[in-house]
């Protein structure tokens, strides 16, 4: 065992037996607080996406990149929080992401048309894709396993409930300021997260594996990061112009760069990701729980706000709330969820949920024709608590099965993607929502509804992942 590893182990078990100290509480608020603020001004920009298509006088399909574009750099910088955490201390990797989310809000508030304003969202994600491995690492290292499930739903609880307000508080500034209101707000909060950072966070330098080579690997980044971008843009390729010679090329990059990061990862000397974190099984099926559930999500807060403007007429702000109630809710039962995971484990909570989630998913195609915002939001409610408990357990239950030494490694590998697989969904929203003919209103009602039909079959297959999972687990 090296000396990283000894190190963890002695920091976690000197608090096995403890509270929660007041620092660590206070140093995970701050980075929360930070990681909720770029999470929140990205699903709030979903519900102006119809207002900024006249403004800027351009397609959905290219509006959307501030949300694809942003969910793909926050990927990205993730997949760098392993290499992050062995060479700078986290109070460092803080002041680094949250001058990066200072500098883009400043750009997007300023921004005169849509390009300086996607310029603006990139720079912020790369301050979100620093904040959230950070989040959960603290949390992985400094909360005692006895509790770990607790503070493991806390940070669910962040993820969601900022995905929750987004829409609505979206919706709120577009009526009251305008989409730039999304960014003014944000600033104070920001402030809030840099004192409260600037107190708490540790500064101490990071533990370290003697021996080891601690440069970055930036060839492999390269690859990944190459293969992650060709991906979404095959994608985004079959809204534009289907299948054509750009797509099979883009496909066919991704697979090739994708290939040759596995090559060259498995004789790599520099820090990145170490894909050997990928032998336990079990984290592997958790992790395809938890992206397909990201995928779902993400897809579905696109496609509801669309709806129920282009089909329903609702104004911005109606489409936002809409999904709050169920939001907050779901986001509210989140350390609940934890707490029932530390006491019983994953089992029921994930085929509980599994069924909620499936079933209500088929209960919006079902009701598509028919569909009010009333509907909207009972449903939305409905789906919202039943998918939590799946995808909290798929996120602590993977990470537990982990060897200490690689959780910093299994942590990007989530975070990247539960990032990743958003901008997935909201691209593959986007396709269901592509508006051919004269009439938006009944094109996009049956986007909606061939969409809910695709995720409702996708849910009843992760029963598949979620046994497996189940029977490889080795942790409750």
């Amino acid at each position: 065992m090296d000396n990283q590893t000894e190190n963890l182990e002695q920091l976690q078990n000197q608090t096995m037996d403890t509270k929660v100290s007041k620092t660590t509480i206070l140093s995970i608020v701050a980075v929360a607080l930070l990681g909720f603020m770029g999470i929140l001004t990205e699903t709030s920009m979903n519900v102006t996406f119809t207002e900024l298509t006249k403004e800027f006088n351009l397609s959905l399909g290219i509006v959307q990149w501030l949300t694809t574009g942003y969910l793909l750099v926050v990927a990205l910088i993730m997949t760098t929080s392993a290499y992050f955490k062995t060479a700078f201390s986290d109070k460092r990797i803080f002041l680094y992401a949250i001058s990066a989310f200072f500098i883009g809000d400043i750009i997007a508030i300023i921004a005169p048309n849509f390009w300086p304003l996607l310029l603006g969202r990139l720079i912020q994600a790369i301050g979100t894709g620093m904040a959230m491995p950070l989040l959960f690492n603290i949390i992985l290292q400094r909360v005692p396993k006895s509790h770990l499930g607790q503070w493991m739903g806390f940070a669910g609880l962040i993820l969601s409930l900022a995905p929750a307000l987004g829409p609505s508080y979206g919706g709120l500034m577009q009526t009251v300021i305008s989409w730039r209101g999304i960014f003014i707000v944000a600033l104070p909060i920001a402030i809030v997260s840099l004192i409260l950072g600037m107190i708490y966070l540790d500064n101490e330098k990071p533990f370290q594996r003697d021996g080891s080579n601690h440069s970055f690997d930036f060839k492999r980044f390269i690859l990944l990061g190459t293969a992650l971008t060709s991906s979404l843009l095959a994608l985004n390729q079959l809204e534009n112009g289907g299948f054509t010679a750009w797509f099979y090329g883009l496909v066919g990059l991704t697979i090739i760069t994708f290939a040759w990061f596995i090559l060259a990862s498995k004789n790599a000397t520099k820090k990145y990701i170490d894909i050997e974190v990928f032998k336990t099984r079990s984290m592997v099926y958790a992790l395809i729980i938890y992206a397909v559930v990201q995928a779902i999500t993400l897809a579905v807060n696109f496609v509801l706000p669309q709806f129920a403007q282009l089909s329903l007429h609702t104004t911005t702000l109606v489409a936002g709330l809409v999904l709050m109630p169920g939001s907050i809710l779901g986001s509210a039962l989140n350390p609940l969820v934890g707490i029932v995971y530390d006491k019983f484990g994953s089992k029921y909570l994930m085929i509980i949920g599994n069924i909620g989630f499936t079933i209500f998913l088929g209960l919006f195609a079902f009701f598509t024709s028919n569909m009010t915002a009333t509907i909207i939001w009972i449903l939305y409610l409905l789906m919202t608590i039943s998918r939590n408990p799946v995808f909290t357990s798929a996120n602590t239950g993977g990470l537990a099965e982990v060897d200490l030494r690689f959780q910093a490694d299994a942590n990007a590998i989530f975070t990247t993607s539960q990032q990743f697989a958003g901008a997935m969904g909201t691209t593959i929203g986007s396709l269901f929502l592509q508006v051919k003919g004269s009439n938006i209103a009944l094109q996009t009602e049956i986007g909606t509804r061939n969409f809910f039909i695709f995720v409702t079959v996708v849910a009843a297959l992760m029963f598949i992942a979620i046994n497996r999972f189940l029977a490889n687990k080795t942790s409750k």
